[in-house]
């Protein structure tokens, strides 16, 4: 029990001179007697063993040395606590799984000597206490890492706390060369897409810009194409324009004393559905005027005023007396014939409104028939008044008389058998009459794109029935276009007043 060897196999030998200190490798032995002071150790855990656990390498055997120059210049090696900067550990990411083996150099009832431990870095809590003699932790993360143990006799004295740091290495992709590489592959890629899209963006608008050229040159001929045949058919309009001018009636002269009258003609298109008829029959002193409006506008309608003007010549050419109503029921008749349309449900359509009036020049008696279109006559009040379907006054000094038509066309009807009627009115002088289809009323325009209106248009006819033909006609031109604005011109316009001299 005197003598005692350590782990650095040092015999160290008691007796009643001092204690003998033996060290066998250098037959070196030093007496420490009674009068020297020898240096109190802490008591500490002995870190024994850190070994990778997947191929079970050990990276590390044993306590740090250190080494102690005595007063007398001896020197005494022992063990330490602390990790030498040299000694730090570099583990490679694939050996991460370690373990380590730890002991305590206290040998009363060694056998009950407890442990608690921790690994910095992977967690910051102790472990229990435990007799357990090893630690082992698996798959440890890239980083720097500190093991401390610690350990408690059979007394409850608690060691001074032994540390080992080392670091694990990261895997290779993850390594700093890794990201450098990786943003450089990044960067590469990012250049190749766009050089790749850029070329083919490039191949497509080569692409486009062919198909473009060649749609352009496509469009172009076409172009010209239909600008030609546009200008063919303008030019065949035209000519129908002055074919449908030359069938109207010339103007009428030698007519001044008896009466006046103007026409206001505004076609929507180059040629017009609405047509005027105004004509003087010399041998029967009788004067008519009619204003008409064929189904449809433009060419179409154009085809059907060339038959009314043909038609109207025709039946008044060839009857001895002529009468309002007789000369509209005759041109229904020949407007059925011609078109065929008795049981033709399509053709129904066709065909014209109309207001025609006829003054005797010698017995001053008018007669007016009308197939859906009126006639409005303005008249003095100090002249005799007249029986009409509905007036309009709103000057004390004269009132205007409407005469209604009869509700159907000159055409196939569900009344076509019936007969159109007359109104016989015997004139006064100064007596100012307007027969009109109904392309002005229905304008739309104003302030809030709606309708002209017939209200709007009997005001409007009575602030200038009293002034003259031309002045009239100029006024009216100049409503319809105040009124239209940027509208587009939806119908055929056309208006004939007569002054009864």
């Amino acid at each position: 029990k005197d003598i005692y060897t350590d782990s650095t196999n040092t015999i160290w030998i008691a007796s009643s001179e001092g204690i003998y200190v033996v060290l066998p490798v250098s037959n070196y032995i030093k007496l420490f007697n009674s009068d020297i002071e020898i240096q109190d150790y802490p008591y500490y855990v002995h870190l024994s063993r850190f070994t990778e656990t997947k191929d079970d390498s050990s990276y590390f055997f044993g306590n740090f040395p250190k080494i102690v120059i005595g007063n007398d210049g001896d020197t005494l090696f022992h063990l330490s606590m602390n990790q030498p900067d040299f000694l730090k550990l570099i583990v490679p990411y694939k050996y991460n799984d370690i373990s380590f083996r730890f002991s305590s150099p206290y040998f009363i009832d060694e056998n009950n000597i407890l442990y608690s431990y921790k690994l910095e870095g992977f967690n910051e809590r102790w472990s229990k206490w435990t007799n357990e003699t090893k630690a082992v932790y698996t798959n440890l993360k890239e980083g720097d890492y500190t093991f401390m143990v610690r350990g408690k006799n059979v007394f409850g004295d608690i060691s001074e706390i032994t540390k080992f740091t080392f670091e694990i290495d990261p895997p290779w992709y993850r390594t700093i060369i890794a990201y450098i590489l990786y943003i450089i592959i990044i960067i590469t890629g990012l250049f190749l897409t766009i050089k790749i899209y850029t070329r083919k963006l490039e191949r497509d608008k080569k692409r486009l810009e062919q198909i473009v050229k060649e749609r352009t040159a496509e469009i172009v001929k076409q172009k010209a194409i239909i600008e030609e045949k546009n200008k063919d058919i303008t030019d065949s309009i035209q000519y129908a324009k002055q074919i449908q001018v030359a069938v109207l009636p010339a103007p009428i002269e030698n007519l001044n004393e008896y009466l006046e009258f103007f026409i206001y003609f505004q076609p929507k298109d180059i040629v017009s559905g609405d047509f005027y008829f105004v004509k003087f029959l010399a041998d029967k002193d009788l004067f008519l005027a009619s204003a008409v409006d064929c189904t449809g506008h433009g060419v179409p309608g154009a085809f059907m005023s060339l038959l009314g003007v043909t038609f109207l010549n025709e039946i008044i050419n060839n009857s001895k007396q002529l009468h309002s109503d007789q000369v509209l029921n005759l041109l229904r008749e020949n407007v059925i014939r011609s078109l065929n349309q008795e049981g033709n449900e399509e053709k129904k359509r066709d065909g014209m409104d109309m207001a025609l009036i006829t003054y005797n020049l010698k017995t001053k008696i008018i007669e007016f028939s009308g197939a859906n279109n009126p006639l409005y006559l303005f008249r003095d009040n100090d002249k005799p008044s007249l029986n009409s379907e509905k007036k309009f006054q709103e000057d004390s000094e004269v009132t205007m008389y409407e005469f209604k038509p009869d509700k159907m066309p000159i055409g196939l009807h569900t009344h076509s058998e019936l007969p159109f009627g007359k109104k016989i009115i015997s004139a006064q002088k100064g007596d100012m009459m307007y027969i009109f289809s109904d392309g002005f009323a229905d304008q739309f325009g104003g302030e809030r794109g709606k309708k002209y209106t017939y209200k709007r248009f009997k005001r409007f006819l009575l602030s200038i029935h009293k002034k003259t033909m031309d002045e009239q006609e100029k006024l009216i031109r100049q409503e319809i276009i105040n009124w239209q604005g940027e509208e587009e011109q939806i119908d055929d316009h056309i208006i004939i007043g007569i002054r009864i001299l």
